[in-house]
């Protein structure tokens, strides 16, 4: 056996060993795994909000590092875009992950009514996701405030806390109702939105930031400030 030949059998090899299997579709997995409740309860289906397939497949392309949604209000930019992003990578490429709410309260009650739901109809996330424990100090076990799983977790903060938002290195971040977070966070610490982003310098190369919202006011919103330093592509 010449060398040219066994050169390409042995890093041939070598690559199929650290590279990580090809992932679906994540349009397709959301289709085939994805059950909604509420107004339109049953399967998802793409065709419900076409405006954000390739939205979807942006959020977990691995050259796209910041991902900002202007849209209309009650479009299903949540249920579209951050949560089946937080489905979809959970499963295929879990990390530290976090998501950012106006306040504490509507973070509490994000985690009960949309990210729970998430997790009991989603059987690919069911099977990961740690079931929540008895008490604060069940080791391993999600909480309302933490979900956990295998490589990662979910944390849910208000943008209020700078406590909150300053305690660990995160490498997947959703914002969602970004032009209604607190201009500056209770201990006068500065910025949430500067805060937010200190957290992923550990993962530098390789983190996610989503953003969302309705625009606001002209000329003070948020959400069109991040839109403006973009390709601001349109639908």
């Amino acid at each position: 056996m010449n060398t040219e030949v066994l050169d390409r059998i042995v890093f041939g090899a070598f690559g199929e060993t650290i590279l990580s299997p090809e992932r679906p579709d994540i349009v397709d997995w959301c289709e085939a795994n994805r059950t909604l409740r509420g107004a339109h309860d049953g399967p998802w289906r793409r065709d419900y909000s076409k405006w954000s397939l390739e939205i979807m497949r942006a959020c977990v392309d691995r050259t796209t590092r910041v991902v900002v949604i202007r849209g209309a209000a009650q479009i299903a930019k949540t249920e579209c875009v951050l949560l089946n992003m937080w489905a979809y990578q959970t499963v295929f490429d879990p990390a530290p992950s976090m998501m950012v709410l106006p306040s504490q309260i509507t973070a509490r009650d994000f985690s009960h009514q949309r990210v729970e739901p998430l997790i009991e109809t989603t059987p690919a996330r069911k099977a990961v996701v740690s079931a929540r424990g008895t008490g604060p100090r069940t080791q391993g076990a999600s909480t309302i405030q933490i979900r956990t799983y295998p490589g990662g977790f979910l944390k849910l903060v208000g943008s209020v806390s700078a406590s909150e938002l300053s305690q660990m290195a995160i490498r997947d971040l959703y914002a969602k109702e970004l032009d209604r977070f607190a201009i500056e966070t209770e201990n006068a610490e500065g910025d949430p939105v500067h805060l937010m982003k200190l957290r992923q310098r550990t993962f530098e190369y390789t983190s996610k930031l989503i953003m969302e919202c309705s625009p606001t006011i002209a000329g003070e919103s948020r959400i069109e400030l991040e839109y403006q330093q973009g390709t601001q592509e349109h639908y």
